[in-house]
């Protein structure tokens, strides 16, 4: 972020919380303010920042007026209940309430000892809990033209990934931050659109209205303009335009939706309702730049409930420098990311802890700037830097297999991560500096192309072994010859796979017969190490148009990998299915005309 900004926002997203006991007699204050009865003897927190006179209750039951008005007959104070928004239904369950039905925030005299009322609030019956509304803050410290700049890509090996995905637009980030300038050059691609036209009216009846980008859960509209900057920022880290010849470049050709929760203020309901919002509107990834080093309930449940709709949660580790976790990166359901400079050090103001999960770069992060539609920041930083470099991957993860769920994204971006600090796990650095091009390879089957091409019956008319490994549109092109009455044409391919023992093959090629005569068969045959033969693992008719034939032959795949070289061997054959004799003077069958392309391998773990 400019130096102007950051002068601005010297804040640091954290509470230094000092450890009080026995404050209070049958029950105690759980970190975060959130009060629960009969744990008196709970280690307890002086008091994090909140929002004077709020106070956030959970009911066992979706409550009612009278509800209400028993609550405020005991503790004998007039309160104004607040809803909090969200959609009819839970996501994908119609005849389900949706969790934050459950919630009302209670608003009264801002000079009224919040602490003592959440405390009498929490003792009463059907009252899941009552907590004060906390207030974190972002996590802050102060052929893409300026692809060049971004050294953050080099050390976590996007291009590598680039190789296999640049990603896609129907992976949706939810971004929960200060907004976005939805209309910057790197971004306006990017931004997710809503089936909500703005024309006063809930189209598609999600309870929001005219949400066509998304929401604004600070003021309750859908401005979701970012005057603080901090969502453009995470924004273009996660998914400004790769290739687009503007700007700087994203992890992933990925899609934004803007989940707005601060705008000159935000608070633990505020980045509830957010999360809430983004998984019921289709969001893959959340991606949360705050923390507090204190407990967020209601955030804790939206996560939740995030990971149950099998969204992958990201999180900013915090600032504060600390063994102790922020919150939400501390809930076992989110990954906390923690932040590496440049010299593949932790950043002094990361946290650490056990709960981290991995590492990424921060600070010093070249990323898009809200400061106008061209405008680019050269020093944005904190674990708010880092976060979206892990959600981005986790997006361009799910970009190559959306089948998978948030715990198995989780595991295959820290199984692939860079090892640093000691060996294996460690508290500083985690599982490591995440690894772009390892995670995406995991995903994808190496391809094996065949390194030496032999014709043994037929000739050959044009082509080669570079025709069997290159998307060109040229072909190996081979004519059966004669031989024994019989015009057959076979021909062989060889290789080496990258590992002895493959948990699967596949072999695949693509195909084209011209022919006079009729139906040709079409035989694959893979060479058997085993049994020192070729083995027929497909046979059928030839097709007249370009035809990929993809095979995964039953039974252990090894017996096609030679022991010790790793050598495997492939035999393609034709003939007539139904030869006929013509009249001519040779008697010979009618010939015909084979072209293969696009010949490979593909083996997996």
């Amino acid at each position: 972020m400019v130096n102007r900004v950051v002068k601005s926002l010297m804040f640091v997203c954290v509470t230094n919380c000092l450890f009080i006991t026995g404050l209070f007699a049958g029950g105690t204050w759980a970190v975060g303010g959130c009060f629960e009865p009969n744990e008196s003897d709970r280690t307890v927190v002086e008091v994090p920042p909140h929002v004077p006179g709020e106070v956030i209750v959970k009911f066992v039951e979706q409550p009612g007026p009278k509800t209400m008005v028993s609550v405020e007959t005991v503790i004998g104070i007039r309160v104004q209940w607040r809803t909090l928004r969200h959609a009819p239904h839970a996501k994908g369950m119609p005849n389900t309430p949706h969790p934050l039905s459950y919630y009302r925030i209670a608003t009264v005299d801002p000079q009224a000892d919040v602490v003592a009322l959440s405390k009498q609030v929490a003792a009463l019956p059907g009252i899941v809990f009552a907590s004060i509304n906390t207030i974190p803050e972002p996590t802050l410290i102060p052929n893409d033209p300026l692809f060049g700049s971004q050294w953050a890509h080099q050390k976590i090996n996007t291009e590598g990934a680039w190789d296999i995905s640049t990603g896609s637009t129907d992976i949706i980030i939810g971004i929960i931050d200060t907004g976005c300038l939805i209309n910057h050059e790197d971004l306006a691609d990017h931004i997710w659109v809503n089936d909500d036209p703005v024309n006063g009216i809930d189209d598609d009846n999600n309870g929001f209205i005219d949400d066509t980008n998304g929401w604004d859960f600070v003021r309750n509209n859908n401005n979701i303009s970012d005057v603080y900057g901090h969502g453009t920022q995470v924004s273009g880290i996660t998914s400004a335009g790769i290739d687009n010849g503007v700007g700087v470049a994203g992890i992933g050709n990925t899609t934004i939706m803007t989940s707005k929760w601060w705008h000159t203020s935000g608070s633990d309901s505020s980045i509830a309702e957010s999360c809430y919002y983004a998984t019921d509107n289709g969001a893959h990834v959340l991606n949360l730049s705050l923390s507090c080093q204190c407990q967020l309930p209601l955030t804790e449940d939206a996560v939740n409930y995030a990971y149950d709709a099998g969204v992958v949660v990201v999180a900013a580790s915090g600032n504060a420098g600390s063994s102790s976790p922020g919150y939400p990166a501390g809930y076992p359901n989110v990954m906390a990311v923690g932040a590496i400079n440049i010299n593949d050090q932790r950043a002094g103001f990361s946290n650490y802890g056990p709960h981290l999960d991995v590492g990424a770069p921060s600070p010093g992060i070249l990323t898009t700037s809200h400061q106008g539609t061209t405008s680019y920041d050269s020093n944005f930083g904190g674990t708010s830097a880092a976060s979206p470099h892990v959600a981005g991957l986790a997006a361009l993860v799910l970009s190559v297999d959306p089948s998978l769920t948030p715990d198995e994204v989780r595991q295959v971006i820290n199984d692939n991560a860079d090892d640093l600090g000691a060996a294996g796990f460690d508290n500083f650095f985690g599982h490591g500096r995440i690894n772009c091009a390892a995670t995406i390879a995991a995903l994808t089957p190496p391809s094996v192309v065949p390194d030496a091409v032999s014709i043994v019956l037929g000739t050959g008319n044009s082509g080669g072994i570079a025709e069997l490994t290159e998307s060109d549109n040229q072909y190996l092109v081979l004519d059966p010859e004669f031989l024994n009455f019989r015009y057959q044409l076979e021909f062989t391919v060889d290789a080496t796979s990258p590992s002895e023992t493959p948990g699967a093959l596949e072999f695949s090629y693509e195909s084209r017969t011209f022919s006079f005569v009729g139906a040709v068969v079409q035989n694959l045959e893979l060479y058997n190490y085993d049994t020192a033969q070729f083995e027929t693992v497909d046979s059928g008719l030839s097709a007249a148009t370009d035809t990929v034939v993809s095979v995964t032959p039953s039974g252990d795949p090894t017996r096609f990998v030679e022991a010790g070289t790793a050598a495997m061997q492939a035999r393609i054959r034709y003939e007539n299915a139904f030869p006929f004799w013509v009249f001519s003077t040779q008697n010979l069958y009618l010939p015909y005309r084979v072209r293969a392309d696009h010949v490979f391998w593909t083996i997996s773990p």
